[in-house]
């Protein structure tokens, strides 16, 4: 194995990525792809792969979303392939799902010959299951974890701008059995492939995602914790009485988010002791909402919205850590 610093025009996401940022290659297996990403408008497919062609410039990528911005891809829409991809030591697969007559297309990505690993249901946030939470999940199984990306918003629907995200999430507060249930279908789904340990799955969700992920629990979904990314806590309700005592909980807020106030996560904080869930709060200094979503790099109101790539980067850290250490404790519990 050969470990170096790139600049090539190839898959961006075909690399493993050191976690130094540096890319590792196996030269015997490096491959080229035409240039395949879901494009601007949202699309119902059917067992399609988004693969992405992109011009990587030298640098470190500390988080998912910054290694996206390192690459200027090419949007355009074309024939996917059918079924699964296997590319660079992972496995790709798109898992139809359904909820009454909604169909969701999740997306499955794991290290190759994976079997019964620690798993992540990744929940998107508001934009939908598009690009940037693709990144995530493939950066998640490249440290080793099985990932499951739901599709909360059904035929892998994506938004643009707010006045299509508005609608969106209150299709589901407005619904909250709806709402829950979905997550619930991704849940089920992640956990009867055969690359997942259905008794070791932690949620992870940024914005509405993060919302989704901690009403889950709350709710008494059962899962070794959750993680939630600047999720919208005006939109979680309190009543964590069904929630299971011992399951671990970490949130990481802007200090300055809008849309988790100081009273709110005292709210929050004070359920959680209440219901027995271990807890951990980061809170981040000069930070609103969404500070991870690099859509929201030149927000026209960045005292409600806006990124920050330091923070990301923070936040990103805890994430993992939080993954490393609650899958060790399950694995000696």
């Amino acid at each position: 194995m050969i470990v170096r610093e790139i600049i090539c025009e190839s898959r961006c996401d075909g690399y493993h990525l050191h976690r130094t940022g540096r890319a590792r290659l196996q030269q015997s297996r490096v491959e080229r792809h035409s240039a395949e990403v879901r494009g601007s408008s949202p699309l119902t497919v059917r067992d399609s792969t988004p693969i992405g062609r992109a011009r990587c410039h030298r640098g470190q990528f500390p988080t998912p979303q910054s290694r996206l911005k390192s690459c200027a891809i090419r949007r355009t829409v074309r024939d996917r392939p059918q079924g699964g991809v296997t590319t660079m030591g992972s496995v790709e697969r798109n898992v139809e799902y359904r909820l009454g007559d909604t169909r969701m297309h999740g997306l499955l990505v794991a290290p190759e010959g994976a079997s019964a690993l620690p798993t992540v249901v990744l929940i998107h946030d508001a934009f939908g299951l598009g690009t940037e939470m693709i990144a995530i999940a493939r950066h998640l199984a490249g440290l080793g974890f099985a990932v499951f990306a739901a599709d909360v918003w059904g035929n892998r629907t994506t938004a643009q701008d707010q006045p299509e995200i508005g609608p969106l999430i209150g299709s589901m507060v407005g619904n909250r059995p709806e709402w829950h249930a979905r997550v619930d279908a991704a849940h089920r789904t992640a956990v009867a492939q055969p690359e997942i340990d259905a008794d070791n799955v932690i949620l992870l969700g940024y914005c509405f995602g993060g919302s989704s992920a901690l009403e889950f629990v709350r709710t008494g979904g059962a899962v070794r914790g959750a993680v939630a990314i600047h999720p919208g806590l005006d939109i979680v309700e309190f009543d964590w009485s069904a929630a299971s005592p011992g399951t671990e909980v970490l949130v990481s807020l802007g200090a300055a988010d809008p849309m988790a106030t100081a009273e709110q996560r005292q709210q929050l904080t004070e359920a959680l002791d209440g219901a027995g869930v271990e807890w951990e709060l980061n809170l981040y200094s000069r930070t609103v909402h969404a500070f991870t979503s690099l859509k929201a790099q030149d927000s026209p109101a960045p005292h409600v919205f806006a990124y920050h790539p330091r923070n990301a980067e923070r936040a990103w850290r805890a994430t993992t850590r939080f993954l490393t250490e609650t899958f060790a404790r399950a694995s000696v519990g």
